[in-house]
C-alpha cells in the first residue's frame, strides 16, 4: 500500500534572523546567528544570551490588532508574528473556501501563564479576514514536538474530511521574566562568558498544507511530500524530577525509527534537530543517529538550527519543516530528509521529507 503523503504548499516564517521565509532560510544557510547579549543580567551581572526578532520589525507592524486588556510585551510580541507568518502563508494563493488551522502551543509550565491562544486566533481569523474555518480550529499543547505532532491531524482533515488546504501555524515569545526565570533557576540559559545552555529564540512559523500535488510548490519540477509523523514518549525526561531512564534517548529513537519505515536504506542526506546547545538533547541525538544509522547517507548532514534563529519553542519543527523543503526543492541531489522534534516533557516527534518529480 503506498503511504498517505500530503504536499508542501507554502510557508511565513520570521525569527531573529529576518522577517520573511526567504531571508530567514538564506541566513540559515550562510550560518548567520541571532544571538545577542539581552538587557537580561543574571544574580552575577552576565548578560542572558537571546536571539530575538528585531524590534524595528514590530514597529512597522501594519494593522489593527485586538489584543483585550491584559496587553503585554509577550502577547503583543507573538500575535504580531503569527500574523506577519500567517500573511506571508497566504500570499499569492487563490483560496476562497476556508481552511482548518492547528495551532502549536508551548508546554504549560505551572505558575506562568502563556498569552492566551483564543487572542491570536481570532485576530488571525477576524481581524486579518484569513481564509479559515473557525469550526476547524484545534490546538496542540507539546511544545517542540507539537508543530510535527499537528501534521497527524492535518492529514485527517485532507483525507479523511476532504479538505483542499490545512494550515499548521506556531509562534512563541520568550520575552517574560517569569519564563526567564524559570530557564535560569535551572541553570539551562547560555550567559556572557559562559559555554553550554539554550538561547531562547523568538519567531513564528506557518505552513500550508495541500492534498494534491497539483496546488503544491513546485520548484525544479518537484514537489515535497510530507508523510503522516511518528511520535513518541521519552522516560525521565529534562523537565523530569524523576532521574529514572534520563539520556536514554528511547522516545527519540522510536519516534524516527517509525518516521523511517518507508525511507530507503541508506537514502537520509540530512537530518534537522531540535539540539539547542543544551547537552541532554546532543547524548539523545547520538543514540538516535547510532541505532538508526542503516538509513542514513554516508556524511549526512546534521544541523540544528537553532545555532541560528534559537530555541524557537514550539515553533520549531515547523520552522524546520519550511527549511527543509526549501532545501529538497532547491537541491539537484538531495531528495530524503528527517525532521525530529523533541519538547522539554516526554513528547518526541519525527518525519520524512522526501522530494517527488511531478
Amino acid at each position: 500500500m503506498d503511504e498517505q503523503v500530503c504536499y508542501f504548499a507554502g510557508s511565513g516564517l520570521i525569527t531573529s534572523i529576518g522577517g520573511n521565509s526567504q531571508t530567514v532560510l538564506a541566513a540559515v544557510r550562510a550560518s548567520i546567528s541571532g544571538y545577542q547579549l539581552s538587557e537580561y543580567d543574571d544574580n552575577q551581572g552576565r548578560s542572558i544570551s537571546l536571539a530575538s526578532v528585531p524590534q524595528v520589525l514590530f514597529d512597522q507592524f501594519d494593522g489593527e490588532l485586538e489584543l483585550g486588556v491584559k496587553l503585554s510585551a509577550q502577547l503583543d510580541r507573538t500575535v504580531k508574528m503569527a500574523v506577519l507568518a500567517a500573511r506571508e502563508c497566504f500570499q499569492g494563493k487563490n483560496i476562497h473556501t476556508p481552511v482548518p488551522f492547528i495551532l502549536s502551543l508551548p508546554e504549560p509550565i505551572d505558575g506562568i501563564c502563556s498569552p492566551a491562544p483564543h487572542i491570536l486566533i481570532r485576530n488571525i481569523i477576524d481581524v486579518e479576514k484569513l481564509p479559515i474555518d473557525r469550526d476547524c480550529v484545534r490546538q496542540i499543547a507539546q511544545g517542540r514536538a507539537a508543530g510535527l505532532m499537528a501534521l497527524e491531524l492535518a492529514h485527517k482533515y485532507l483525507f479523511e474530511q476532504g479538505h483542499d488546504y490545512v494550515l499548521v501555524g506556531a509562534s512563541q515569545s520568550y520575552q517574560h521574566l517569569p519564563l526567564l526565570r524559570y530557564f535560569y533557576e535551572r541553570e539551562r540559559l547560555l550567559v556572557e562568558g559562559g559555554s553550554g545552555g539554550v538561547t531562547l529564540g523568538e519567531g513564528a512559523c506557518f505552513i500550508l498544507l495541500c492534498r494534491s500535488p497539483d496546488e503544491a510548490i513546485v520548484d525544479n519540477g518537484k514537489v515535497v511530500a510530507i508523510p503522516v509523523p511518528s511520535y513518541a514518549e521519552e522516560a525521565g525526561s529534562i523537565a523530569s524530577t524523576d532521574s529514572a531512564g534520563k539520556n536514554m534517548g528511547e522516545g527519540l529513537h522510536n519516534a524516527v525509527q517509525k518516521a523511517l519505515v518507508a525511507a530507503p536504506q541508506n537514502s537520509i542526506s540530512r537530518l534537522y534537530s531540535t539540539m539547542n546547545g543544551e547537552a541532554y538533547w546532543a547524548k539523545e541525538h547520538g543514540v538516535t543517529a547510532i541505532r538508526n544509522q542503516r538509513k542514513f547517507k554516508e556524511g549526512i548532514v546534521t544541523e540544528h538550527p537553532a545555532d541560528c534563529w534559537g530555541d524557537l519553542g514550539c515553533a520549531s519543527g515547523l520552522a524546520m519543516i519550511a527549511l527543509s523543503a526549501d532545501t529538497l526543492l532547491k537541491s539537484h541531489n538531495e531528495q530524503h530528509h528527517l525532521v525530529c522534534a523533541s519538547s522539554d516533557r516526554e513528547w518526541r516527534s519525527a518525519v520524512h521529507l522526501h522530494s517527488r518529480v511531478i
